[in-house]
């Protein structure tokens, strides 16, 4: 898991990993969607080397063999699973790190809602503004299902009480990409992904 990493390398008085300190998922996933908090903290800044397993072959890969987006790589939806990956990390003091790391889950505790079930960021941010305050002047954060609503600290977290379907959440996705469509003709495009035997909902069609 991506905390875990950041964890490790802080002990081991290795900086570079601390944006990944309150990110949610595996380190294979981030290296493919590469993951990230802002534009210079992503996994693109830190990976080395990349080995994947593609049709029962190894692969290593360079950094500058892969091409890198905002939550995109070369990598995703290839087929390539991710086996192991290096990291350009640099010496500094674990207790400045961890200091760091602190000051990070502060930050993103107060701004976002992490102590409620959700799937993390909804939609991927449009260039020169963000998702959450375009839904927000949409006038999204009132919308809501019976065990799913737009989240009122940040209203590009969907949160839930645990029961929540996922035509709710569906939903709740579309209901936002229209209103955000009428009031400013910005097409969201989400963050997350579907996953799963059904047809992929419409939504995610972006």
């Amino acid at each position: 898991m991506l905390p875990a990493l950041a964890k490790k390398a802080a002990s081991s008085g290795l900086s570079g990993a601390e944006f990944c300190i309150g990110i949610p998922g595996t380190v294979g996933g981030a290296l493919q969607s590469n993951a990230g908090t802002t534009v210079n903290s992503d996994m693109s800044t830190i990976v080395e080397q990349i080995t994947v397993l593609k049709n029962g072959e190894f692969r290593n890969y360079d950094h500058k063999d892969i091409i890198w987006g905002y939550r995109e790589t070369s990598l995703k939806r290839s087929g390539n699973i991710v086996i192991e990956a290096s990291f350009n990390l640099v010496n500094k003091s674990s207790d400045v790190i961890n200091s760091d790391m602190r000051a990070l889950l502060a930050s993103r505790k107060a701004t976002q809602p992490t102590a409620e079930p959700n799937a993390g960021s909804i939609f991927k941010n449009p260039e020169g503004d963000y998702a959450g305050r375009l839904i927000e002047a949409a006038g999204c954060k009132k919308l809501g299902t019976k065990n799913a609503s737009v989240n009122q600290l940040h209203a590009n977290f969907i949160t839930h009480n645990g029961n929540a379907s996922s035509d709710e959440i569906v939903y709740l996705i579309t209901e936002i990409q229209q209103k955000v469509r009428a009031s400013f003709g910005i097409e969201l495009t989400p963050e997350i992904e579907w996953w799963g035997p059904e047809v992929q909902p419409r939504c995610f069609n972006n």
